[in-house]
């Protein structure tokens, strides 16, 4: 694991912006998000189920809910040919 690897001990603010994968790298984060070694998640999340196989929005939103984060802001919405196609969310952990 990159953290354990570089010997990183806290991660302010996690960006993912991975097209598709973002629930890969929350997985590939678990060690982090137990150890409470995490801040803050800024990631990127479609609507548009552009890409085979990523999780979806519902999916994307719960997941850090069950490590202690909260939600803080849903950023503008991006919208093609007048549909909503991906925006950027922002969690904070109850105790960053």
């Amino acid at each position: 694991m990159f953290v354990k690897d570089k010997q990183i001990a806290y991660i302010d603010v996690l960006k993912i912006d991975t097209e598709g994968f973002e629930m890969e790298v929350l997985k590939g984060a678990n060690e982090c998000l137990i150890k409470e070694q995490i801040g803050m998640i800024f990631m990127e999340v479609n609507f548009a189920n552009s890409h085979i196989g990523a999780a979806s929005f519902v999916d994307l939103y719960q997941f850090p809910l069950q490590y202690g984060f909260e939600l803080i802001t849903i950023y503008p919405i991006v919208h093609r040919k007048n549909k909503a196609v991906y925006t950027n969310i922002l969690f904070k952990h109850k105790n960053y």
